[in-house]
């Protein structure tokens, strides 16, 4: 079956806002939002979210995404990532919880209003410049090799 990242990550993100949460799209998505399409193995979603909200997100995506409630409260705990699969693509999304301070929460700042997809879903989206530095901080992170 083909994949659909944006659909995909956006029925996270629509159950992100049925909590409340504040959240943007990075990674490949918001490369290819910004003009510079990649092709992409999963989703990237920032969410801002607080002990308790995994399971109820966990709730909210209910039987078309696998989450473990568990590990998604343990990484929101730890302000970590997590990554929840949806079951008819098995595409992956993760969802970075940014620390309590730094880098990752202060893109939020810079992020902004995009229009994306076939009905011009408005979305927020990390800024050009934030996503080239998570990639940079991620190659560095990963001892300065990638395959991509």
């Amino acid at each position: 079956m083909e994949v659909d990242p944006l659909a995909v990550a956006l029925e996270v993100g629509a159950a992100l806002e049925r909590l409340g949460v504040r959240f943007h799209l990075g990674g490949s998505l918001a490369s290819s939002i910004h003009g510079f399409p990649r092709g992409t193995l999963d989703a990237d979603i920032v969410a801002d979210l607080e002990p308790g909200q995994g399971a109820q997100l966990a709730v909210l995506i209910g039987a078309a995404f696998f989450a473990d409630p568990e590990a998604m409260e343990r990484a929101i705990r730890d302000r970590r990532c997590f990554n929840v699969i949806h079951l008819q693509t098995m595409f992956k999304v993760d969802v970075f919880v940014p620390e309590a301070s730094g880098f990752s929460r202060e893109s939020f700042s810079r992020s902004r209003i995009e229009h994306v997809g076939v009905a011009k879903h408005p979305v927020r989206v990390a800024s050009p410049e934030d996503t080239i530095l998570h990639k940079l901080l991620w190659y560095q992170a990963g001892g300065e090799a990638s395959s991509r």
